[in-house]
């Protein structure tokens, strides 16, 4: 992610070691600088949903520690750096029903997260217990300030802005499944429309709906809900949906024929490794 228009924020591993530093790296002149290394100890995850937001970089890790039940804890650093503070334990009474975190993000003075059973809680970066926010029991966190629901049949369709109570319903359809939604757009799979599958495009409220490229991954946000990525027997290609065109992306099958998808979400950051080299896509930065 980006701390700025020429920062990025970098993670490293220390050769086979589970420790974790956090640099920045500026893509102008080519200099680290190091801000913090990751606490470790009794951990088992580090570095979840690493965020960054007015000065602050927020992420979490589990631990176990002897005789305690295991918790999410959630640490803050200054982007300037510093020894890494926490902010909250967050009980992980059952991971498998109730699960771990699932988003994470800095507002203002607190951070917000919600866990994978549903449920967004804010707490206050400079420490203190986590709270539910009122009227978001079963939500999960989007984007702050929109939470919505989960579906066999969509993800997101249903959204709601805890701070203005706007509702944003989306448009799913009889027949379409795997469908995932932004603030703005949904996409999926229809059965209608042809013999096969379709993957299809579209607002919310259902206008200006396109057919995808039948190669895009459904299940993969799209880049700023534009940017999609699809997989060929050849590898990887990156399709702008607002322009219809399709760009290869260099990634191709490893030794046992597996292709890795390059992460992103709906950010716009692209990151992804051909070789020994390390490639970083500012999507914001395409017209």
């Amino acid at each position: 992610m980006l701390l700025d228009d020429r920062t990025l924020l970098v993670i490293t591993r220390v050769g086979a070691e589970k420790r974790r530093l956090l640099w920045s790296y500026d893509l102008v002149s080519g200099k680290l600088r190091r801000i913090a290394e990751f606490p470790n100890r009794n951990s088992t995850l580090i570095a979840e949903n690493v965020t960054v937001n007015g000065g602050n970089i927020a992420w979490w890790a589990s631990y176990k520690e002897p005789g305690k039940q295991r918790v999410a804890r959630i640490w803050t650093v200054p982007v300037g750096g510093g020894t890494p503070r926490k902010v909250t334990d967050v009980p992980l009474e059952d991971v498998m029903k109730k699960g771990h975190i699932r988003a994470l993000e800095v507002v203002g003075s607190d951070v917000v997260f919600s866990r994978e059973s549903g449920g967004v809680y804010t707490a206050p970066l400079r420490g203190g217990t986590p709270h539910l926010v009122p009227g978001t029991e079963g939500q999960h966190l989007l984007r702050w300030p929109w939470v919505g629901s989960h579906s066999k049949q969509a993800v997101f369709a249903k959204l709601f802005n805890i701070k203005t109570r706007e509702r944003r319903d989306a448009v799913v359809r009889p027949g379409e499944k795997f469908v995932r939604c932004g603030v703005n757009r949904c996409y999926g799979h229809s059965s209608s429309g042809g013999p096969g599958p379709r993957v299809f495009a579209r607002d919310r409220d259902g206008s200006r709906e396109q057919t995808l490229p039948s190669v895009i991954e459904v299940g993969d946000d799209p880049g700023l809900e534009r940017f999609y990525k699809g997989t060929l027997m050849k590898g990887v290609v990156l399709h702008d949906a607002l322009t219809g065109t399709s760009a290869d992306l260099g990634v191709r099958q490893d030794k046992q024929g597996v292709t890795t998808i390059p992460d992103g979400g709906f950010d716009r950051l692209m990151a992804y490794q051909v070789g020994k080299e390390m490639y970083v896509v500012d999507l914001a930065a395409i017209e």
